[in-house]
């Protein structure tokens, strides 16, 4: 690089106190792949190559460095410096032009022993911070690889030097974010080579590799790809996990303007622990529009993840590392997987930023997600609903303790166990569990069978009537009602209808709660032929009593004295005639009329 009106400070070839090589550059750490680099200066330490001045600034926002190069006249004429600084600068750059400094912040001397890359410098007191956290980073163990519980949380890749950190979830096999080399995790040898003597979910042959004592410098095939190589980050659960502080999208969607759905017999393999073979699903791509099929790596993606990724709408997240970067693999928990990244926050924003970078109307977009949001409550209300009569059926209570301490709510934990998204509804606040929601539930159902009830009675000519009144607990009148009819197998039928709170016991208020009831059951009393009610007064009298009223109303109608009432009087007086049992009976009645003041 030149400056206007100067040139760049150059060799001369003519100068015999140089040497001038053909050999590997050996003063940059990343030297072109071409094997003839052209004629270099060797130093008096023996080394050569090309040294620029680069600018070693961050990018704004980023971890990418500036790299903009400087001219050597620039560099010379900006430095602030005296003119014996200046000329002692001269002289060092001629005598040193290819010492490098230590760059670890406990050092920052003038590098000495092994050559700049290496791990540390021989200088007192420099220490690698990297190498001392692979050396006492703590343990960790993987969940789902079968008999690794204690492996160094934090590995140095082996192909370059960079930190990944295990998420401790997926098979074993990372990739590296800077070298994009796929290794696996435990035991530090490349993918294809682990692979020869084990699986992705099987422990290696060699086992748990120790902690990592020096790190691996990189390769020469190693290119620069931006992300720092001191930033631990944090691997997914793939094979082809990676680090994921701001990656690049995966070069596996690129090109591609749809998802990849091949028509093959998908590849099946075993998960953990597992005696049998899993492998994806064809039908997955109906469910899952968005899955992306990496048939070279048998793994998913979510492609517009990705998309949003590559079109640089948003960054790389941990929370979707395993369908952006390398892949998902873990068919076991494939559907699982799938409907929680579908309804998380960044797959939702990745769909309303392509669909706002396709022109889609904002109307359309919320219509979509809506209806995605009414199905699964659509879904989740049903189940409520047939869970609810289930349990009505068999005649147990839906609440225990409180909500979540019953039979309803133990019954759909169970029916939504493969059900993700239902699931994730029921943790919700509004969830439609609460008690009132269950009473309104239980009164729709009520209010079916009376319909049903009523609907049978009506095709048939007359019908009687029993009831009967009662106080509850809380004092209050509680009044049944129960239906008679004879059916079309010539059987009698008796239906309950339902309890009914009327404020008083009297005949009058009685007879009008039947008579409203009758009313909107749409039931007429003309066809009333019988009913059958206790002794007491109100019930029976010949003047104001129900059954009095009801005559007025059904001439025709015939009253019957309880049978079951009038065995209980003639009880009654048996148990009377002896003595014991009559002051027993008085006691239980003193005792319950203290209890009830």
């Amino acid at each position: 690089m030149t400056t206007p009106g100067q040139e760049e400070k150059r060799y001369d070839p003519r100068d015999t106190t140089l040497k001038f090589v053909n050999k590997p550059d050996a003063l940059d750490a990343f030297p072109p792949e071409d094997g003839d680099q052209g004629l270099c200066a060797e130093m008096s330490c023996g080394h050569a190559g090309q040294y620029k001045f680069k600018c070693p600034a961050l990018k704004d926002g980023t971890v990418k460095k500036c790299d903009k190069e400087w001219s050597y006249q620039e560099v010379r004429r900006l430095a602030v410096l005296t003119a014996e600084e200046m000329a002692y600068f001269e002289e060092k750059m001629a005598r040193l032009a290819a010492t490098e400094y230590c760059e670890f912040k406990t050092c920052l001397k003038e590098w000495k022993g092994a050559a700049p890359g290496s791990d540390r410098c021989n200088n007192d007191g420099c220490i690698n911070a990297v190498l001392e956290l692979l050396k006492n980073c703590k343990t960790t163990a993987l969940s789902e690889v079968q008999g690794v519980t204690a492996c160094p949380s934090i590995r140095a890749c082996p192909t370059c030097g960079t930190k990944v950190e295990h998420d401790t979830t997926g098979c074993k096999n990372i990739i590296c974010p800077r070298c994009q080399v796929e290794f696996c995790f435990v035991c530090l040898k490349l993918t294809p080579e682990c692979l020869q003597t084990s699986s992705y979910f099987l422990p290696c042959s060699a086992g748990v590799a120790p902690r990592q004592t020096s790190i691996p410098p990189p390769s020469s095939s190693t290119e620069e790809t931006g992300a720092s190589s001191s930033a631990v980050a944090n691997a997914s659960h793939i094979p082809g996990g990676a680090a994921v502080d701001k990656l690049d999208p995966t070069p596996n969607v690129l090109g591609f303007d749809e998802p990849c759905r091949p028509d093959i017999s998908f590849p099946a393999r075993k998960i953990g622990t597992e005696t049998f073979e899993r492998s994806f699903q064809k039908s997955w791509f109906t469910r899952w529009k968005w899955v992306h099929y990496v048939t070279e790596k048998d793994t998913v993606l979510c492609f517009t993840c990705c998309k949003a990724i590559e079109k640089g709408l948003r960054h790389n997240d941990r929370k979707t590392s395993s369908f952006t970067v390398g892949g998902f693999c873990n068919w076991r928990k494939a559907t699982t997987k799938f409907s929680q990244h579908e309804l998380s926050d960044i797959h939702s924003e990745s769909e309303r930023m392509i669909a706002s970078l396709l022109n889609t109307p904002i109307n359309a977009l919320l219509s979509e997600i809506v209806e995605k949001e009414q199905t699964t409550a659509r879904t989740v209300l049903e189940l409520i609903f047939r869970s609810v009569r289930f349990i009505g059926s068999l005649g147990l209570s839906l609440r225990g303790h409180n909500n979540r301490d019953g039979v309803l709510w133990k019954l759909m934990m169970e029916r939504t166990f493969t059900l993700p998204t239902c699931r994730e509804w029921l943790q919700r606040r509004d969830n439609w569990m609460s008690d009132t929601v269950q009473n309104e539930i239980l009164e729709i159902f009520a209010h079916a069978v009376q319909r049903e009830i009523v609907s049978e009675a009506r095709e048939h000519s007359f019908y009687g009537l029993t009831a009967d009144a009662t106080t509850d607990i809380s004092t209050s009148e509680q009044f049944s009602i129960t239906l008679q009819y004879v059916d079309s197998k010539l059987e009698a039928v008796n239906a309950f209808l339902g309890f009914y709170s009327a404020p008083d016991s009297t005949g009058e208020t009685l007879f009008s709660c039947i008579k409203d009831v009758f009313l909107r059951l749409h039931l007429p009393l003309e066809r009333l032929r019988g009913f059958c009610f206790d002794g007491a007064a109100n019930m029976s009298g010949r003047i104001s009593g129900v059954q009095a009223k009801l005559k007025e109303q059904c001439p025709s109608a015939l009253y019957v004295h309880c049978s079951n009432h009038a065995l209980d009087l003639v009880l009654q007086e048996v148990a009377r005639e002896f003595r014991v049992v009559a002051d027993t009976l008085n006691f239980v009645r003193s005792v319950s009329v203290v209890v009830g003041e």
